[in-house]
């Protein structure tokens, strides 16, 4: 044996085929998430853009939920665009009013899931957070502003379990089934150093331990020890060394299935993954006998799914095949 396989417990809740998602987070929330989209699930992937650290994101969330109004104060415009420290720079527009539209758009989505998600799944970056001297608050990101605007702390745990239990306890007003699964994303943070960096994910990682043992909706799945402890090496990361590679999202990806799928969407998504490849096929002679033969069997295959999950465009793409 060269290597440690790290086998998360199997959840006693399971995901079944149709299930609600919303995520929000780090990178790695995207990385969940876009494959949760890539097998029919339904989810809404950060609106509000790439959120690292616990504070922000449940900020965000609560503000979210109780429809408050945008914090004008955190509003700012640098050569034309206007972007908000609440957000991540991708959520930006060039002008008030167009900014404006953008948060409704994506508090009102995010209200709307989550009074309905089965799940939310919460990555969490970084403990390290800056406070911009105007704003004279915490923001989600700094948006490449000079350093000298800001201040630069790590939050304590308390800190984080108080904003968690505030959404916590508004989430369960509007719905009261939806599961949290929170994890410390794998994604390196060592812009400053890797000492740090480790300090930042160990209070995560404490405080998530704590949230998990104390609220009775909240488990806890170990990406980042899947990432450091069992696969352990760099070939599993990007050329950057700091996000995780294909192989590794894919090798987590099938942990998390393993921990929280039930055998119907464990089926589902090898079905599926079947028909992907066939959606893929590029064929030497489109109109031979073969192929359409081939077209029509996948079309009958992806009939059969209806209607757990929205086949709409791929049976279209098939469709326009066919002679």
């Amino acid at each position: 044996m060269f290597r440690t396989e790290l086998i998360p417990s199997a959840s006693k809740d399971k995901i079944r085929p149709g299930d609600e998602f919303y995520l929000i987070g780090s990178c790695f929330a995207g990385n969940i998430g876009n494959l949760l989209k890539t097998f029919k699930f339904k989810v809404l992937l950060n609106p509000f853009g790439v959120i690292y650290n616990p504070y922000s994101i449940f900020k965000l969330l609560v503000e979210s939920i109780s429809d408050q109004a945008l914090d004008e104060k955190g509003l700012f415009e640098l050569q034309g665009i206007f972007r908000h420290f609440d957000f991540h720079s991708d959520i930006s527009a060039g002008s008030k009013d167009a900014f404006y539209r953008l948060h409704e758009e994506a508090a009102k989505h995010t209200r709307e899931k989550l009074a309905k998600a089965d799940w939310v799944i919460i990555s969490l970056g970084t403990s390290i957070v800056f406070e911009h001297q105007n704003y004279q608050k915490i923001v989600a990101n700094s948006h490449k502003l000079p350093g000298s605007e800001f201040s630069r702390r790590m939050l304590v745990p308390e800190e984080i379990i108080a904003s968690f239990d505030s959404f916590y306890k508004n989430l369960a007003q509007v719905n009261d089934k939806a599961r949290i699964i929170l994890t410390v994303s794998p994604v390196r943070h060592i812009r400053s150093t890797l000492e740090e960096n480790s300090l930042s994910k160990a209070v995560l990682r404490y405080t998530a331990g704590r949230l998990s043992s104390v609220y009775s909706k909240v488990v806890y799945f170990p990406s980042f020890e899947i990432m450091m402890d069992d696969l352990r090496d760099y070939r599993f990361y990007k050329q950057d060394m700091i996000h995780p590679n294909e192989t590794a999202v894919d090798y987590i990806w099938g942990k998390f299935m393993d921990t929280f799928f039930d055998p119907e969407a464990t089926a589902f998504v090898h079905h599926w993954t079947e028909i992907k490849k066939a959606l893929g096929h590029k064929p030497f002679y489109p109109e031979s006998k073969a192929h359409q033969k081939f077209i029509r069997e996948t079309i009958r295959k992806i009939k059969s799914f209806e209607p757990r999950v929205d086949i709409h465009d791929e049976l279209l793409q098939l469709e326009n095949q066919l002679l």
